[in-house]
């Protein structure tokens, strides 16, 4: 990340390695469609999915939650 980082300052002293924990995605068209979502448990570290009144879990290989329908990534600074 420290390419998109403003402050010299920040990319000097600052670790710059960012995690992915959250994804939710969208499904349809921009008028109508269905949101789903994936989460990382911090203490587990598995990935689960979210999908109306159900959850579940699910692989833990990043490349395959994070798909074409992926709308929003959410990351996490790794300290």
């Amino acid at each position: 990340m420290s390419p998109f980082v403003l402050s010299e300052t920040q990319k000097k002293t600052t670790s710059l390695v960012y995690d992915c924990f959250a994804v939710s995605n969208h499904f349809g068209s921009a008028g109508f469609g269905h949101y789903t979502a994936y989460a990382m448990n911090p203490f587990t570290k598995n990935w689960y999915n979210f999908d109306d009144a159900s959850v579940s879990q699910t692989s833990n290989r990043l490349h395959q939650i994070v798909g074409t329908q992926a709308y929003n990534l959410f990351y996490r600074r790794r300290d």
